[in-house]
């Protein structure tokens, strides 16, 4: 889910900030005004959807569910990192005979890097520690958080179990925010400011 959020996020903030064409202001809009969205709102006919496509239980539906609920953050984060860049890059690779592809390919994706590591960990945080989305696409398999949800009785609960299933699975996630803790606040510092 993480890679193909990368792939199309970057596609698209690409095409929002350095491409002039038809009703972009106007879809960019939409993709701002579907962050203002809460996925709780949105939960009873997205599930009905996955059952007519037949994607409950399978993972492709965890990925495409994944996918289109942490998609429009990732454009935004994109579009404000690529905006910042100077336009005249791309002029260049124009002028040199360089395809659309290939600038966002040679020119922007490498530029773009910071970017990437910054939503690449941010969106695996969130995978990792999601219940809701999982729980309800996954109903026979159980992702790990929702495995240490389930720990928890109705009546009763073995705590000290509880406690260690949660160190268990904060263990990787607080070792990677330590890691990258640079890179994270960079990345979102670099793509929030413009110019």
């Amino acid at each position: 889910a993480v890679a193909l959020l990368l792939l199309v996020s970057s596609l698209a903030g690409f095409a929002f900030a350095m491409l002039r064409f038809p009703y972009r202001k106007l879809l960019f809009i939409v993709i701002l005004a579907s962050l203002m969205i809460p996925v709780q709102v949105v939960l009873v006919p997205f599930y009905r959807t996955i059952v007519t496509l037949g994607l409950v239980n399978t993972r492709i539906g965890l990925i495409i569910s994944y996918t289109s609920f942490f998609l429009p953050f990732c454009v935004y984060l994109m579009t404000a990192f690529y905006s910042a860049l100077p336009k005249e890059l791309v002029e260049a690779a124009r002028m040199d005979g360089a395809k659309l592809i290939q600038i966002w390919w040679h020119v922007m994706l490498p530029l773009g890097k910071p970017a990437l590591i910054t939503l690449g960990i941010l969106n695996t945080l969130y995978c990792w520690n999601d219940v809701l989305i999982s729980l309800l696409v996954l109903q026979k398999e159980r992702t790990l958080m929702v495995g240490i949800a389930a720990l928890k009785g109705e009546y009763t609960t073995n705590v000290p179990l509880l406690m260690a299933g949660i160190v268990i699975a904060a263990a990787p996630i607080v070792i990677i925010y330590i890691i990258f803790q640079r890179r994270i606040v960079n990345g979102i510092a670099t793509g929030a400011v413009k110019g």
